[in-house]
């Protein structure tokens, strides 16, 4: 077992199972998880819906590794939570900030209400357009990072 040097506790934790090795890192597919079994709502959400419908779907990531992994090894995979909060922040913050500075400013020059949505929309896009950039420049932070391994008997 290998451990990365990172606090346990701020950590979000995923089990996978290596399907792909390459040189320096697998690809690991981890099961799609839903919280809907602890939410109150039970069926009067739609998130219980879109979750069942992709709980087919395993979660493929490929994660870099400093030893070899081998097809069937378990692995445990840790996200900072800080990292988390942080990529939500920029993937729903960002783009809706900039639609509503958009839209306020449409407003404020006195522009029409089909101007105001356009501006609207044209904040969302810049906004995607510059969360597409911080993310090109900063992915490493918001990858999965290798816990543990346990090798599979095979």
């Amino acid at each position: 077992m290998t451990a990365a040097a990172v606090d346990p506790v701020a950590l979000l934790v995923e089990q996978g199972r290596v399907v792909e090795p390459f040189a320096g890192g697998a690809w690991v597919e981890v099961s799609r998880q839903s919280a809907c079994g602890a939410c109150h709502a039970r069926q009067g959400c739609g998130t219980r819906a879109l979750a069942r419908w992709q709980a087919s779907r395993p979660w493929r990531v490929a994660i870099h590794a400093d030893q070899p992994l081998a097809i069937g090894d378990v692995v445990s995979l840790g996200l900072p939570a800080r990292a988390v909060a942080r990529a939500s922040l920029w993937t729903y913050g960002l783009p809706l900030g900039l639609a509503l500075v958009g839209a306020q400013l449409a407003d404020l020059l006195g522009l029409s209400d089909p101007l105001v949505a356009l501006a609207f929309g044209g904040g969302l896009v810049a906004g995607g357009g510059l969360l597409r950039r911080h993310l090109q420049r900063h992915a490493r932070c918001y990858r999965p990072r290798l816990l543990a391994v346990s090798r599979s008997s095979g």
